[in-house]
């Protein structure tokens, strides 16, 4: 695990990153780090960016090559998987909050007020108003108070040395809105705008046709070559009339009806071959009719009589549907 080199750091890249991001990448770190740039630098930081250098030409001739990249892949995501395990994250919500709970700990409620109690017994010995409890009181609101003109750079010590204020104030002004004295009226929307995703991923199950390419294919799914490649364990551009292959169709949202229209579903077959006589999965037609199938513990229920089901679109054909609709309207 420590001799594995990731490239894609060396690089700035992310894993899933495309060729011509690779390209473009390298152009830019090599220009960096080429010894005719780095001319005025010491001995010392020479050598490290001829090291750097070498690195960079490394990960780029392996990550260029389709090849070469599907094999360093296997051994990089498991590098990721081993690694994730053995990093330990830590919570920095956490850790404040460990730290400012040592603060109060070496500065008890107990260690402030029994000093306060050696000065009320030195300078208040015969009062009979001014009674220890209440300059206890005070004397702990002064504090409380201090806090609040303390401020490290860390909000979030900050909130939590002032936990109490805070949740006092809250506690006050919620009181507060919920008196029937208070005229003011809780204004409630009338609809809720639902978020939705930029981006719907479809999968189809496609049977590679005469003529066609991987590059027309990866214009129609909107993805890499690269990435049909990996999904399907291919180690060429070559094509077979007949072959299977699985594309991810990644759809804008507002793109999406174009993708879909609704069939009548036949009741005498299962769901999973339903799926597979329009080229697509179950989890496909879940994600296109989330209220109409109900999925209990892997067995599938069919609300409704019909389904919307996928229309895998070719660019042109897509562009041809966007231009009818902008005629209509």
């Amino acid at each position: 695990m420590n001799n594995f080199i990731n490239y894609y750091e060396i690089l700035e890249l992310e894993d899933n990153a495309t060729t011509e991001e690779i390209k473009k990448n390298f152009r830019r770190l090599a220009k960096l780090y080429h010894p005719d740039g780095n001319q005025d630098v010491s001995a010392k930081e020479k050598e490290e960016c001829a090291k750097k250098l070498n690195l960079i030409f490394e990960a780029y001739n392996t990550l260029k090559d389709d090849l070469k990249r599907v094999e360093y892949d296997k051994k990089y995501f498991s590098y990721m998987k081993r690694k994730k395990k053995t990093t330990k994250k830590v919570n920095p919500y956490l850790q404040a909050y460990k730290e400012v709970k040592e603060e109060e700990r070496n500065n008890s409620f107990t260690k402030r007020h029994t000093k306060l109690a050696g000065k009320i017994d030195k300078n208040f010995h015969d009062a009979i108003i001014l009674e220890k409890g209440l300059l206890h009181i005070c004397g702990e609101a002064i504090y409380q108070l201090s806090k609040l003109k303390k401020y490290d750079g860390s909000k979030v010590k900050y909130v939590l040395r002032n936990r109490y204020l805070i949740g006092t104030v809250i506690a006050f002004s919620t009181i507060s809105l919920i008196t029937p004295n208070n005229k003011k009226e809780v204004v409630i929307p009338e609809k809720v705008v639902e978020n939705h995703p930029s981006e719907v991923d479809l999968t189809r199950i496609y049977t590679v046709k005469e003529n066609d390419t991987l590059e027309a294919l990866a214009a129609d799914t909107n993805v890499d070559t690269y990435m049909i490649k990996k999904v399907n364990n291919k180690y060429n551009d070559t094509l077979y009339v007949g072959e299977k292959l699985l594309l991810h169709y990644k759809i804008p949202y507002q793109d999406l009806k174009f993708y879909t229209y609704p069939v009548k579903f036949d009741k005498n077959i299962s769901l999973e071959e339903f799926a597979y006589k329009y080229d697509t999965t179950i989890d496909n037609l879940i994600v296109l009719n989330e209220d109409a199938i109900i999925n209990d513990k892997g067995i599938y229920v069919v609300l409704s009589n019909y389904l919307n089901v996928p229309n895998f679109l070719t660019k042109q054909d897509l562009e041809e549907k966007k231009s009818k609709e902008k005629q209509i309207f």
